[in-house]
């Protein structure tokens, strides 16, 4: 299918996004150390513009596949859903073949699992009762909370340094075949239950190959945590769309607001009317990228202004699959 459209002007922003926004619903504000997400995103705006009309179909616009590896931790809460690691470790694997699926329609990115860790049953309920927050705290952590947390500890690539419950005993999942050793995860995803409002995810803006810094006391890097469960696939798709450089689809609200970027329908209509993956909500119908998000992605590489070259070639010898047979083996961490 072609795809027609004249581009509006947009000034990209909000390099934290959280998804199912209420009307009157901010961001969470940390101490005063900190200034607030919103006030750090204000420093980092990209201002670009497209001309001409674009009549290019997907493949053009995109004409190699490439693959985005991730690493994914999934804390105490989550782990609460099911009855084994093994289970838990199946729903993950299907949720992320679906976003893998929808990438490679509209951008031709497979998303594939690299590294997947599981806290131990035993260390959730047993030695370390959960907690509200999932992490065996009773203090009620925010999703920005988290992210910031979550950030710091992916930083490190060698994961002893870096779990979210100290000292305990890991399910560590990672391809056997000798190739994965040389690969590390583009992106990071942190799978939880617990929040603090009605968003069910949050996420770094335009952090894809850019590693990870220290920006205005905030963690930042390619990262996002999702809490979903148990339709988690069209949320994580939502943040790691973000992660690439994805503003919000317009709608009512922000086509009401002047200052407020978003992706229109069309040329013609404004509101998106929730249809689309990055609607800021969270209920797709359509499950797929509008066009304006496809058309958004090409011309921020196009541009310059985000990168592809972290990503890899596709390899069928590299990631976690369905059905594939590995050791489940404790680590201690």
């Amino acid at each position: 299918m072609r795809l027609v459209f004249v581009y509006w002007v947009f000034f990209v922003r909000l390099l934290v996004h959280a998804t199912y926004r209420s009307d009157t619903e901010t961001l969470h504000i940390l101490p005063d150390s900190k200034r607030s997400l919103q006030d750090w995103n204000a420093n980092r705006f990209h201002e670009y513009r497209i001309k001409s009309s674009v009549s290019l179909p997907v493949d053009s616009l995109f004409p190699s596949h490439q693959t985005l590896w991730l690493g994914i931790e999934a804390d105490c809460s989550y782990l609460a859903q099911f009855t084994s690691r093994v289970e838990a470790k199946k729903h993950i694997l299907q949720e992320i073949e679906k976003v893998s699926a929808l990438y490679d329609r509209s951008f031709h990115i497979y998303v594939q699992v690299l590294q997947l860790f599981l806290p131990s049953f035993e260390d959730c309920f047993v030695s370390k009762p959960m907690s509200e927050n999932g992490v065996g705290s009773d203090k009620v952590v925010s999703l920005e909370e988290k992210l910031n947390s979550f950030t710091e500890k992916k930083k490190d690539t060698e994961h002893e340094k870096n779990s979210l419950v100290p000292n305990a005993k890991y399910l560590s999942l990672t391809s056997e075949d000798s190739t994965s050793q040389t690969v590390s995860p583009q992106a990071w995803l942190l799978l939880t239950t617990t929040r603090d409002s009605k968003r069910k995810g949050i996420s770094w803006f335009a952090t894809i190959c850019n590693g990870f810094s220290i920006e205005d006391g905030w963690q930042v890097g390619p990262s996002s945590v999702v809490a979903a469960y148990p339709n988690d696939w069209p949320i994580i798709a939502h943040e790691l769309g973000h992660n690439f450089g994805l503003i919000h689809d317009c709608d009512k609200k922000s086509c009401q607001d002047p200052n407020e970027s978003c992706c229109p329908l069309s040329h013609a209509l404004c509101d998106a009317q929730g249809l689309y993956v990055m609607h800021p909500s969270n209920s797709y119908p359509k499950h797929r990228f509008s066009d304006c998000s496809i058309l958004q992605l090409h011309s921020l590489l196009a541009k310059n202004y985000i990168s592809f070259s972290c990503l890899s070639k596709p390899s069928d010898n590299v990631g976690i699959k369905l059905g594939m047979s590995l050791a489940f083996s404790y680590r201690i961490y």
